[in-house]
């Protein structure tokens, strides 16, 4: 009898199992349709919190910020990023919500499109990266085993 029990409960446990819907955000395996999409990626930075000695040097390190902040958009778009968050609730109340965000990828080929000074003190990068140069990095990244 509990033989048959057991064996009713795994055919009832196989019949509900099924196997997960593939991710849309992972890249297909046919990476030729993505060689025909340019990505952008966009970046922003405050000019007065930058540590440069004077303003002119402060408007170039906010500009190098935004770059790289439009980099790491790109890599997003490419790559995807990890993310992890942890929350801590008592007394149905929120005590503590953090949430990490990362990206890890190489971004070669990107070109900038624009740098436009937004407001009186902060700026705006523009970058943009070719299909071709997209599917070679998830070859590349897809050989290194990532």
């Amino acid at each position: 009898m509990k033989q048959l029990l057991l064996l009713t409960s795994l055919c009832a446990l196989m019949a509900c199992a099924h196997q997960a819907p593939p991710n849309p955000a992972l890249p297909p395996t046919d990476l030729s349709d993505l060689a025909v999409v340019d990505l952008k990626g966009v970046g922003h930075a405050v000019v007065h919190a930058q540590p440069g000695k004077s303003p002119e040097q402060q408007r170039l390190l906010a500009i190098r910020a935004a770059r790289i902040a439009a980099l790491r958009d790109l890599a997003e778009q490419i790559y995807g990023a990890r993310i992890e968050g942890d929350t801590t609730v008592t007394e149905a109340m929120v005590q503590n919500d953090q949430v990490r965000l990362s990206v890890e990828g190489v971004v070669r080929g990107a070109s900038t499109v624009r740098i436009n000074p937004v407001g009186d003190d902060s700026y705006e990068v523009v970058l943009k990266i070719s299909g071709r140069e997209v599917v070679r990095a998830l070859q590349a990244a897809r050989g290194r085993g990532v």
